[in-house]
């Protein structure tokens, strides 16, 4: 910044930009002792009058309106009133409820029911009205103002691989198991890869449930259906292998198929019915405090069952949850849930603390019943005790300058990186606890587990401990860099599956050479000693043969030639394009599960779709011509003597381009099943 800039004060911006402040730096520490926990009840959720939902809603709703924050879950809220008047022989048509704010409504009216924890705007009363109650109405006329509409941000839904979802590597990880548990885990997984390999119609499921915007999963399923022998061409067999390959590949980085979904979690809603109409709601009948585990209510698991839960971010075994199925009659009778809600016990059980700070304003748990998991769920929860935080928040302002917006803004971006950072320096030191035990690792994943959700919280509220810093501090540890990475042999192996290396930089292919070198670095990098469930997958994963390519048929039989000239002049620009935004596809790679990078994705893609759309292909040659470079079956492309000729690296875009803007006359150029 420049001399003389002044903030809104008029002070001189650049002395404070570049002054050092000195900080006064804690550091955690692990305490060993037994203690109170406390959950906070029904935090962020609410009850919502079942005829209320729209019917696309399956058992909840993430509702927002003007500083108002809930996870609306359908409930019989009229029938539960009715049953209650008719049993302390109470007039339902006259009979009055007061709220949080002392205004009375009839029980016959109301249709949702919420805590405080949903009405952020009570923190800003004092803008609002004299007292709580006139804020309150100055809310309701806002609303009203606007036509009482909800936002409806996130819903629940069953997991598109159908009674199966995906574990993460922290997941597996965390399990005190052995090499024989990690085989039966893997079990299906590879049972369905070699069903994927043989079966073709089987493999046409898979790429329609995986098909999404950016690759061309869609098109290959659709070339297949229009003609099943295309299945064994030679372009189909080696992108099926590839396909294949990759899918194997996120195996390996942990993404093992176990039956189980990502549940919404629910807290106790009976006792809230109970809260609202005047009852005793901590003798909640439907869940009671049970030794050794935590009773949860969930359709999507048999009465009785014993499960095996994960909240992330997961980063330590005394995080896994440990919870028995309990059915009832009140519930099936007042909660028409959906499979994909659980409810879970919070009166008098560490549910909260277990989960990691876990709330109920949507937050989910991996829910699972297979045998290995629960198994050693009961170990974790009896072995490797719940971990309480007790770190204090430092109080912490921030002015209303600019500076302190970008203050503020680059800590929430450090933040983001710290979650990552915290979950795999968590494992890295859980990987070296599994191999050699010390108390100074197991304080390590610890402490690192408590960080991960100080990120996370760091946009709400700030803590004594700098997370970042601890971060660091942990990394230096004697612990984290014993004699057993003697030359920088500090990775366990499945690390090379995990660590993502960019394709490209600024736009522009980074040379193979490069890459390769870079993954030679995380390869002399491997530990073979170091022992975890992670690398145990590797050898189950390791058995598995690629995708044969015996007896391939040629590619060009099933593609049509048409006699004509192509328009080259739109086969130049076509292919700019393409280029381009194939680039701008495997630069990102690794981000599109980053919230941010969706709107940058979106808007790059709409404007490379608005470009391809004002070239009007007039000419079926020209498609025609982009197929054969693309599959790479162009004379031109296997003429040594042409001086021109057409890359075909970013060939899968360029078809599956093509595909997208007139499925149609794609599909058109390929020959159809006899």
């Amino acid at each position: 910044l420049e001399k003389g800039l002044l903030d809104l004060q008029g002070n001189p911006l650049y002395n404070k930009v570049y002054k050092k402040i000195p900080a006064v730096k804690k550091r955690c520490i692990v305490s060993r002792e037994e203690t109170e926990v406390k959950n906070t009840m029904w935090d962020g959720m609410a009850l919502i009058e079942d005829s209320c939902l729209p019917a696309w809603v399956n058992g909840m709703a993430l509702l927002r309106n003007h500083f108002f924050k809930a996870c609306g879950f359908r409930g019989r809220i009229r029938q539960f009133m009715q049953d209650w008047c008719e049993d302390k022989g109470i007039d339902y048509q006259t009979w009055k409820i007061q709220d949080m704010f002392g205004e009375w409504h009839l029980a016959k009216d109301i249709k949702i029911i919420t805590t405080d924890n949903a009405v952020k705007w009570l923190k800003f009363t004092d803008l609002m009205g004299a007292s709580p109650l006139d804020a309150y109405h100055y809310w309701c006329g806002r609303v009203n103002a606007d036509g009482s509409l909800f936002g409806i941000v996130k819903t629940d839904h069953k997991s598109k691989l159908g009674d199966v979802q995906q574990l993460s590597y922290q997941m597996l990880n965390t399990l005190p198991c052995t090499r024989e548990d990690v085989k039966a885990i893997a079990q299906y997984s590879m049972e369905y890869i070699e069903k994927l390999k043989a079966d073709d119609g089987e493999f046409e499921i898979f790429l329609r449930k995986n098909a999404n915007e950016v690759n061309h999963y869609e098109m290959m399923a659709d070339l297949y259906r229009r003609n099943p022998d295309f299945a064994n061409s030679k372009w189909y067999r080696y992108e099926k292998r590839q396909i294949i390959r990759a899918y194997v590949n996120k195996i390996r980085s942990g993404k093992v198929m176990v039956n189980g979904d990502n549940l919404t979690i629910c807290s106790n809603p009976y006792a809230l019915l109970l809260y609202a109409a005047g009852g005793d709601w901590k003798k909640d009948p439907t869940l009671m405090q049970e030794t050794g585990t935590v009773q949860c209510y969930t359709g999507r698991f048999a009465d009785g069952e014993y499960l095996c839960a994960f909240r992330s971010p997961h980063n330590s075994p005394n995080n896994v949850c440990y919870l028995h199925n309990r059915h009832s009659p009140e519930m099936e009778k007042y909660f028409p849930f959906s499979d994909n809600i659980i409810v879970v016990n919070c009166i008098g059980t560490d549910i909260q603390d277990r989960g990691n700070g876990l709330d109920h304003d949507s937050d989910f748990f991996f829910v699972t019943n297979h045998p290995t998991f629960v198994k050693y769920a009961g170990i974790c929860y009896e072995q490797y005790p719940t971990i309480v935080n007790r770190l204090k928040e430092s109080g912490v302002t921030y002015r209303n300058t600019p500076l302190e917006y970008a203050r503020m803004d680059n800590k929430f971006a450090l933040s983001r990186r710290g979650i990552g950072e915290s979950s795999n320096l968590a494992q890295l030191a859980l990987t070296y606890y599994w191999t050699t035990p010390a108390p100074e690792l197991y304080d390590s994943f610890v402490i690192l587990s408590v960080l991960a959700q100080v990120i996370i919280d760091g946009c709400k509220r700030e803590y004594e401990v700098d997370a970042l810093s601890e971060i660091e501090r942990i990394r230096a540890m004697e612990c984290m860099n014993p004699r057993l990475h003697e030359e920088k042999k500090d990775f366990p192996l499945f690390m090379k599956y995990v660590k993502t290396i960019p394709a490209t930089k600024n736009g522009k292919d980074i040379p193979y050479e490069e890459i390769r070198d870079k993954k030679m670095k995380i390869n002399d990098r491997i530990n073979h000693k170091l022992v975890c469930p992670m690398n145990w997958l590797q050898e189950c994963l390791d058995r598995i043969q690629g995708a044969s390519q015996e007896n391939a048929l040629p590619t060009r039989q099933f593609v049509l030639h048409l006699e004509g000239k192509a328009n080259d002049r739109q086969i130049s620009k076509i292919q700019q394009l393409v280029s381009a935004y194939d680039s701008f596809i495997k630069m990102n790679h690794n981000r599109f599960e980053d919230e941010d990078f969706l709107v940058e994705f979106e808007e790059t893609t709409n404007a490379f779709l608005s470009s391809m759309g004002k070239i009007k292909i007039g000419n079926p040659k020209t498609i025609n011509r982009l197929i054969e470079i693309a599959m790479d079956i162009s004379e031109e492309n296997n003429n040594p003597n042409c001086k021109r000729k057409y890359g075909i690296k970013y060939g899968r875009r360029m078809l599956n381009t093509l595909y997208r803007q007139n499925k149609e006359a794609f599909l058109s150029n390929f020959k159809p099943a006899d």
